[in-house]
């Protein structure tokens, strides 16, 4: 129900892939809400920062749990990654 209501009210969605790999994304977000522009160097910058990946790992799912995840957020995967042509 919650996943329903966010995507029926939410005015505008980005997804966090492109927001850090398409600057055009990244400004349009940028001037939607806060009414400015993004400077394309700083943004550039940023999308070249390295980023230590081992810090930021994610514990393994089981089958189980993506199952879970599937029943509840399935449709909404469909809606903003229709590229995957399926539910994860």
């Amino acid at each position: 129900m919650v996943n329903e209501v966010v995507g029926e009210v939410a005015e505008k969605t980005y997804r966090l892939e492109d927001l850090v790999s398409n600057y055009y994304v990244a400004n349009q977000m940028v001037y939607d809400i806060l009414g400015i522009g993004l400077d394309k160097r700083l943004w550039h910058s940023m999308y070249n920062r390295r980023v230590n990946r081992a810090k930021y790992r994610l514990p393994e799912i089981s089958d189980e749990q993506k199952e879970i995840f599937k029943s509840i957020c399935g449709m909404m995967m469909i809606k903003y990654y229709p590229e995957t042509g399926e539910l994860i």
